[in-house]
């Protein structure tokens, strides 16, 4: 756990469900400066030292059996790079919130989905179906390598989109395994650094740098902005079929910013 900076005397709330008290190893370091979103990911990695990799934001929650359905979707599915699933909004008071076109069901059961079409529909899209990171899991070693080959999307600019940027040249290596079922809860409130109205612009112009790398690729003259292949999980034996990503309308034409 490395909470980011806090003002002296804010507390954190640290508690497992049945009210005890968590392993000394679990307590938090906390940044003795606040490194936001990017440096404090970059320092929980560098922290890190198991085989996979699994955020939970301080303000999300994870169902109780979140990290074992993610596991097992690795030990079902090795060569996966990316194991997600549904997430659900909720407010302060943990209600539910309506979904939203990034956070809609991708599918409709457990599905396989293959990388590069996952990721050419959410950059294309400008929109984080993959998850954020509260409600992912993969290996270390997979997303140091794909920093390392692809250095194209490791940007200091990507502000707001740090996930989509680890998430683009991941799923580059290989495919995710998307389970239909919510395991994590993505908690909206006023707090949120994202719903700074100031954070707005360079979030959108983190977009388009991201988008901007993706065309570089020349993917996208291949592939279907608004169809994924996907197949059933865990079935490794089942066709790849195009699914529609039914958030998106059609389009015929791209916008003339990405031109």
């Amino acid at each position: 756990m490395n909470p980011d900076y806090r003002p002296p005397g804010a507390a954190l709330a640290i508690r497992r469900p049945d009210g005890t008290e968590p392993h000394p190893s679990s307590l938090p370091d906390r940044n003795p400066v606040r490194l936001r979103g990017r440096g404090n990911y970059a320092k929980c990695f560098g922290m890190a030292s198991g085989e996979f990799i699994k955020d939970l934001n301080d303000d999300d929650l994870l169902m109780p059996d979140c990290v074992q359905k993610l596991v097992d979707a690795f030990r079902l599915a090795p060569d996966i790079v990316l194991a997600t699933s549904y997430r659900r909004r909720i407010d302060e008071l943990e209600n539910l919130l309506p979904d939203q076109p990034a956070t809609r069901p991708l599918v409709d059961r457990d599905m396989t989905i293959n990388g590069m079409t996952l990721a050419n529909v959410m950059l294309m899209a400008g929109l984080n179906m993959a998850g954020k990171p509260t409600t992912t899991l993969f290996r270390r070693a997979d997303l140091q390598q794909a920093m390392l080959e692809d250095v194209r999307f490791d940007s200091p600019d990507c502000i707001g989109v740090i996930d989509m940027a680890m998430w683009s040249p991941l799923l580059l290596k290989g495919d995710a395994v998307y389970l239909r079922d919510a395991s994590s809860q993505f908690r909206i409130h006023a707090s949120r650094q994202q719903q700074d109205p100031a954070l707005q612009p360079p979030t959108i112009r983190a977009i388009r740098s991201l988008q901007s790398t993706w065309l570089e690729f020349g993917l996208h003259t291949r592939l279907n902005r608004d169809m994924f292949l996907a197949k059933p999980f865990p079935d490794s034996r089942e066709p790849w079929h195009l699914r529609p990503f039914t958030s998106l309308k059609p389009v015929s034409t791209l916008p003339r910013w990405w031109t």
